[in-house]
């Protein structure tokens, strides 16, 4: 701090005499002074030490006679003005002001500056002393500047940032924080962390702030509930960390708090939905239950009257053998077929509702050896009456089901490959894999058969739904579905390519095996 320049004349009556060999030790006070001290009298210049000189970059020549506020800064000269007149008024010590002044190369220094008056040879003079402050006023830029940057990155970011004391009240805050809680920035300084939040947290809120000074944490992140000013409830994810001085002291709290009420609402929401999707689905599973087991009994108590229908009409035919007319005939003919396609859509429908109630665990089935088995076997009559072939150009690999079910999936492909065929043409059947995402394998069953319309697709997967009537073409109209559920059981899909006349193409997925043969 700049104190008065007081020359050693002051100190004495005016018409008491310096002692003798005073006035040189005052001039030698003066030139090696650390400060820029100069006289003014009649408004210019009288004399200027050393060092006003150098921190001007005038000469000495140079300054004497000059008027002192040509040196200040055009936009500082009023205020300098004003000062110096205020402080010669005075009758207590100067009161230092800062001001800029521009040096001989045109550089701008700050100079904390302080004045005084005097008797100078019988005058009235004005006596000035400076410091220049020029780096600390370049040091205090550039801390306000990068205070000014560090709170504007603060207001910017997306979350809110804070900053309190020891005892938990605001010290700083940002616009998010502000708009948070829906105060403003001036309601919440000052404002301790009890106002907005719900009573039954405080305690947490307390011993969380207590953890990081007592520790000396870096961080701490926990949820906490608000209440915003104008009463509705909110969510934050706040995070906290230790504000030190120069010692390491901890003298508050570093914060920010992320919003995340909207998001604890879809959590909650999405929680009241699953807990709705298990009502739901605990409903489905135990109607679908009931719906199985119905379809189960009913079709083993179907059975019964079923297989008494057919063969006590056929024992009836065969007895009234020769004394029915053709109509007659044709009636008993009509009764036992009905019959025999009855059992045969029950034998469907069981089998249909055994892929859940007797589903086995997955495990390693090899396809080459399902096809041999088939040809040897459930296939090999319709193959000889069709002239059928069954080819697999490479190796099939090892899928990872139920071996039964994946049995009579290519039983039904297959044998729909080998009835769907062209008249006059012997059914050919392709069977290829090819590897895909996933752990899944895509397997191809390709026939040259009659084909099907596009837009009869989707209804092929369909229970009972049948393109050809029973004269055509016989079965059940189930057989797809069973493929269907199959396949879906083990997690895969399935469809058809194919083109009338051209033949068709089922694909479908199925979950991957391993290639090393199991014990």
């Amino acid at each position: 701090m700049v104190t008065k320049s007081i020359p050693v004349e002051r100190q004495y009556k005016k018409s008491q005499a310096l002692p003798t060999g005073w006035e040189e030790v005052a001039q030698a006070l003066l030139h090696s002074a650390g400060l820029g001290i100069y006289i003014v009298q009649e408004g210019k210049v009288q004399y200027v030490n050393p060092v006003f000189q150098n921190s001007t970059g005038y000469t000495e020549k140079e300054l004497l006679g000059k008027y002192p506020l040509d040196l200040v800064h055009s936009e500082d000269r009023e205020v300098v003005r004003k000062k110096a007149i205020e402080n010669l008024k005075s009758e207590n010590s100067s009161i230092p002001y800062e001001y800029r002044l521009v040096k001989k190369n045109g550089e701008i220094m700050w100079a904390l500056e302080g004045v005084t008056s005097i008797d100078y040879g019988g005058k009235r003079a004005t006596v000035g002393s400076f410091m220049d402050i020029t780096a600390r006023k370049k040091l205090e830029e550039t801390i306000e500047c990068s205070e000014k940057r560090y709170r504007t990155v603060l207001d910017e970011i997306g979350d809110a940032y804070f900053e309190v004391d020891l005892r938990g009240t605001f010290t700083f805050v940002n616009d998010q924080m502000s708009q948070h809680l829906q105060y403003s920035k001036e309601e919440l300084l000052g404002m301790s962390y009890k106002t907005f939040t719900v009573e039954e947290e405080i305690k947490n809120v307390y011993e969380a702030y207590n953890w990081v000074y007592r520790t000396g944490g870096t961080s701490l992140s926990f949820g906490h509930k608000v209440i915003r000013k104008d009463g509705t409830r909110g969510f934050s994810n706040v995070s906290i960390s230790p504000l030190k001085n120069g010692k390491g002291e901890i003298f508050g709290f570093r914060g920010v708090s992320r919003d995340i009420t909207a998001h604890k609402r879809l959590e909650e929401e999405r929680e009241a939905l699953l807990q709705d999707i298990k009502r739901i689905n605990r409903k489905l599973e135990e109607a679908n239950k009931e719906l199985q087991d119905f379809v189960y009994v009913a079709s083993h108590d179907l059975r019964e009257p079923l297989r008494k229908i057919s063969s006590f009409g056929t024992l009836l035919q065969d007895s009234l053998k020769g004394k029915l007319d053709e109509d007659q005939q044709e009636n008993f003919e009509f009764m036992i077929g009905g019959a025999q396609r009855m059992q045969n859509m029950i034998d469907a429908l069981l089998t249909y509702s055994r892929l859940t109630t007797k589903a086995k665990p997955p495990q390693q089935v090899y396809l080459n050896e399902v096809i041999k088995g088939l040809k040897k076997f459930e296939l090999a009559t319709l193959l000889d009456e069709t002239r059928g072939t069954i080819h697999t150009p490479e190796p099939l690999p090892p899928v990872r089901a139920d071996p039964s079910q994946i049995h009579r999936l290519f039983q039904n492909l297959i044998g729909n490959g080998l009835k769907f065929h062209q008249e006059g043409i012997p059914p050919e059947i392709i069977i290829r894999a090819h590897g895909i995402e996933n752990k899944m394998i895509r397997i191809e069953v390709e026939d040259n058969g009659i084909g099907i319309d596009e837009k009869y697709h989707e209804q092929l997967f369909v229970m009972f739904k049948r393109l050809h009537s029973q004269a055509q073409y016989g079965g059940t109209g189930i057989g797809l579905a069973i493929c269907k559920k199959i396949v879906e059981r083990h997690g895969g899909a399935i469809g058809i390519k194919s083109t009338p006349g051209k033949g068709s193409t089922f694909w479908f997925t199925l979950p991957r095996g391993s290639y090393l043969k199991e014990d």
